[in-house]
């Protein structure tokens, strides 16, 4: 995948994953969109064209155009401009279609990474990754700011691996005195 042209980087700081959902999400509207094809073709052959001067032959379509927007351009367009990244110092989600959203945590401030999995999670190879953030963790405080939670990440067994290996690095050297 190519990587936007938006994307800020740090100097010196290089991508490991740039990553969509992965695309089992999009198994939804390809349902819709066969059982929206098949209510257009069923109003063409079986509707009258003259019926009210056409009214209850075109209506049907307008109601098929709305609910394509609404189930199928619109979750595919969220599943293209939704993105995470994972660099050497940071994660990034972005995410949005006509609002664009960002959001980063760093590396060497996250404290814990989960990872869920269920059966179709495994079966495709994916899964959900929460990096728990503990520069911004306050008790008694909702901890929605403290979480980065990345669904359906691709391979998700290698990027939480990829991750841990970068915090860990980055908590071994933050222990070492400088010299």
């Amino acid at each position: 995948m190519k990587t936007p042209a938006g994307l800020r980087l740090n100097p010196g700081e290089e991508i490991l994953f740039h990553m969509r959902t992965h695309a089992k999400v999009l198994f939804g509207p390809a349902v819709v969109t066969a059982l929206l094809t098949a209510a257009a073709a069923a109003n063409t052959m079986f509707m009258p064209r003259d019926l009210l001067q056409g009214y209850l032959f075109w209506g049907p379509f307008a109601v098929i155009a709305y609910l394509a927007l609404y189930y199928v351009w619109y979750p595919v367009a969220s599943w293209r401009n939704s993105t995470f990244t994972v660099t050497t110092k940071q994660i990034i989600v972005a995410q949005g279609v006509l609002y664009k959203k960002s959001h980063s945590t760093q590396l060497s401030r996250a404290s814990d990474i989960e990872a869920e999995r269920g059966i179709m999670d495994r079966i495709f190879r994916c899964g959900t990754l929460i990096v728990v953030n503990a520069a911004n963790i306050q008790v008694g405080a909702a901890d929605t700011m403290s979480r980065v939670v990345l669904k359906d990440v691709p391979r998700a067994l290698d990027v939480e691996t990829a991750i841990k290996d970068l915090v860990f690095h980055y908590h071994q050297d933050a222990a070492q005195p400088a010299r």
